[in-house]
């Protein structure tokens, strides 16, 4: 078979299939690697395959160094949905075509995809970046050509967002404040807000949100969280389910709320406005952990206070005759029980698994350099 005639049986294959994009690229990438290394057709095939596959990895150099899509043929891997920025743009906005991916870039598409994705959540941040990296991809049968040209481009805005992230966004500011907030690090204002809000929260039905809301506030006043700078971010909410029920409907990924007639203090939590870019970490699906945290660790806050109250009321019984005291000696015993077992599970949550995962987090953020994002 002479070089036309092999020219024609690829084009012949390509018509009566037609392939386009990727597909196009595959047929010639794997037409390329059946024949042999001394095959006289090998290097016009490798000719014929780095020219259709040039337009492509045109479209690739561009998504790798400035997060643009120019795809007027809808035949790259990476397609952009058009989503808003809400706490679903990490997910939705851009996604990858699995049959528009060419074999030869198949492991590495999740880095292609992330290296774009980078790029735009600083450009939607009001930073224009693009990647110094200026070699444009070139179709070869060498996987190092590929995985060197890609890393070199990834680690560019993976640094650029983390700088971001730390230090224009001050993400660890904001975290230490959903830890003071969410995981009641500040004794101090757990206390004010149990005491101003208890009687609101008591109520079966009919509990304001807008009361809740100032309540909070004077408690956040009257207490040392009031000189957080993120304070104003967070709000209260009333969840329409139950403890157990929001946990396990995030771990059946459940969209639908199941709405009890619940009281107050079962359904008292905290939210957290979303702040560009902030929100990618501090999303839909990381808050509702927290408020988890929060709902339990409250609650059991309010069972110590309730068990106190016991405590006070048991000291007027020192008053009555020893005979009457000594009657009520085995509920004093199991008051004195109940309250050092509330107070030593705090203990266990708040210190030994909160704030030892807390220093092991801080320890490995300061370790940090660059975003990393898992699939």
């Amino acid at each position: 078979m002479d070089k036309f005639a092999m020219l024609a049986c690829i084009t012949k294959d390509l018509s009566k299939s037609g392939a386009r994009g990727s597909a196009v690229l595959n047929l010639l990438h794997d037409r390329m690697l059946n024949l042999a290394e001394c095959n006289p057709f090998k290097n016009v095939m490798m000719e014929l395959t780095k020219a259709a596959a040039d337009p492509y990895m045109s479209m690739l150099y561009e998504w790798l160094n400035r997060g643009i899509i120019d795809d007027p043929y809808e035949e790259f891997m990476v397609v952009d949905t058009k989503t808003g920025i809400t706490d679903e743009y990490w997910e939705k906005r851009y996604a990858i075509i699995p049959q528009s991916v060419p074999t030869f870039l198949k492991m590495h598409e999740n880095v292609i995809l992330l290296t774009g994705k980078y790029l735009n959540v600083i450009r939607q941040s009001g930073q224009e970046v693009r990647s110094p990296e200026q070699q444009k991809p070139i179709f070869s049968t060498t996987e190092a050509s590929y995985s060197e040209v890609i890393e070199r481009t990834y680690n560019f805005p993976s640094k650029k967002l983390f700088e971001l992230f730390m230090d224009e966004k001050n993400l660890m500011g904001r975290l230490r404040s959903v830890k003071r907030f969410f995981l009641l690090d500040e004794g101090d204002f757990v206390l004010q807000l149990i005491s101003k809000c208890e009687e609101e929260l008591k109520k079966k039905i009919d509990v304001r949100p807008k009361c809740l809301q100032m309540l909070f506030k004077l408690a956040l006043e009257d207490s040392s969280a009031n000189n957080d700078i993120y304070k104003d971010d967070i709000i209260c909410t009333l969840q329409p389910m139950t403890l157990m029920s929001q946990v396990q409907r995030i771990l059946s990924n459940e969209t639908e709320e199941d709405r009890l007639q619940i009281s107050g203090l079962q359904g008292f939590t905290l939210g957290y406005r979303d702040r560009w870019p902030v929100s990618l970490v501090l999303d839909s699906k990381n808050i509702p952990c927290y408020q988890i945290i929060f709902r339990h660790l409250f609650f059991c806050k309010y069972v110590e206070k309730l068990l106190c109250r016991v405590w006070i009321r048991d000291k007027v019984m020192k008053s009555f005759p020893p005979s009457a005291s000594h009657t009520c000696s085995s509920a004093f015993v199991l008051r004195h029980c109940m309250l050092n077992f509330i107070q030593n599970i705090e203990y266990y949550m708040m210190f030994d698994v909160i704030e030892s995962n807390w220093q092991t987090f801080c320890n490995k953020i300061q370790m940090a350099s660059v975003v990393l994002w898992y699939f």
